[in-house]
């Protein structure tokens, strides 16, 4: 089986969240971690992502093994689009499946049409939410979505969105969750680690990592970090990059607690468990989040994880027993949330443990990759 992963972005525009394009063949995430796991099982993959720098079709080998395909794209949205048709209606006849990782994205349009002109089987998926779109954008979706073997969604409630909102066969639906393999990740101890962090062991660690938008809700964090007495107030680290940088680092200074948050910017995945090792929690404020990776490497870690009641985490966290849920944008909810940890360490350290649990039982390699797999040979098999 040969398959093609689909990336929408331009890779160049991954810079501004602290990943290089000249370095993406080095770089750690988790589309190359689908290509790597994929590989194993016995799928033959490759990855393709848009590109400014390239003036025709590209290919340059990712550490992992798997071939990467720059797709070269210039210039307005509308001739990008048209572009990204010629050259994927190139390529995607030498694959026996397309898989879309965002239906949601204008490539997924172009993927379509590709699949269309060469009669390869189309999957696709989503990273994202879109709960509100523009008529324009609804109405190009309700065309381009029914075009695929199968829609896959990474919650519940997503699945029964795009069933209800885009008439769209349940049965063509699959809801399928991110993962992390635990033989990627390190296990430091957590005095080695805090010490290697230059923080001291009395400290209420509080982590994020997270890409640095409005969306990701650390607005509401810092706001319910200012809510909890200075004789309580966790130490916040800030793993990531993004445009909201400049605003979320004024506004620790307006409230009164730069001195309490550290924004450490972008952190390879090779080098973040450290980081998962020192917390004493872990915080997913987003206003809208699909599923949340990083949540899972916190609950691998043990680490007690407070998220926003979005999506994707009310999927994986039962409130109480394996984290604590909290209104979206509902800052002194997650002071509430937070202060039960801070004040409880035995109640933080047992939903630390059933998280761990839940996590090596429901969302690894072994758990996922086989599924995925089910459905590209039932597409194939259509």
């Amino acid at each position: 089986m040969k398959v093609l992963l689909a990336m929408p972005h331009v890779v160049e525009d991954l810079e501004k969240y602290g990943i290089a394009a000249s370095a993406y063949r080095h770089h750690i995430g988790y589309e190359h971690r689908y290509a790597r796991l994929l590989r194993a099982a016995g799928v033959s993959v490759s990855l393709s992502i848009l590109s400014r720098r390239f003036k025709e079709v590209s290919t340059e080998r990712h550490d992992y093994g798997h071939d990467i395909i720059y797709l070269p794209v210039g210039g307005t949205r509308y001739l990008r689009m048209l572009g990204s048709i010629g050259s994927l209606g190139k390529i995607a006849g030498e694959f026996d499946l397309v898989h879309s990782t965002s239906y949601y994205s204008n490539l997924h349009d172009s993927l379509t049409l590709a699949s269309l002109l060469t009669g390869t089987p189309l999957v696709a998926q989503s990273q994202g939410i879109y709960p509100d779109m523009p008529k324009s954008l609804y109405i190009r979706k309700l065309l381009t979505l029914r075009r695929s073997r199968y829609l896959l969604t990474l919650n519940r409630t997503e699945a029964l969105l795009l069933s209800s909102r885009f008439r769209i066969d349940a049965r063509r639906v699959v809801v399928i969750p991110n993962f992390i393999d635990p033989r990627e990740r390190g296990m430091p101890g957590r005095m080695e680690a805090r010490d290697g962090l230059g923080i001291s062991e009395d400290e209420f660690l509080l982590l994020v990592v997270s890409r640095l938008e409005r969306a990701k809700g650390i607005h509401v964090l810092l706001n319910a970090a200012s809510a909890i007495g200075p004789r309580s107030r966790p130490y916040i680290l800030i793993l990531g990059e993004g445009p909201y940088r400049g605003e979320l680092e004024s506004l620790s200074v307006s409230l009164g607690i730069a001195d309490r948050v550290k924004f450490i910017g972008y952190v390879d995945n090779r080098y973040i468990d450290p980081y998962y090792a020192a917390a004493d929690a872990f915080v997913l404020p987003s206003l809208e989040e699909s599923f949340g990776i990083v949540m899972l490497e916190a609950m691998f870690h043990g680490v007690p994880v407070i998220a926003s009641d979005s999506w994707g985490p009310r999927d994986i966290i039962r409130d109480g027993l394996n984290g604590l849920l909290f209104e979206r944008g509902d800052s002194e909810g997650l002071a509430r949330a937070l202060m039960k940890l801070i004040s409880d360490r035995n109640f933080a350290s047992e939903i630390g443990e059933r998280g761990k649990k839940d996590c090596m039982d429901k969302y690894t390699p072994e758990a996922v990759i086989p599924r995925i797999i089910e459905v590209y040979s039932k597409a194939i098999g259509d």
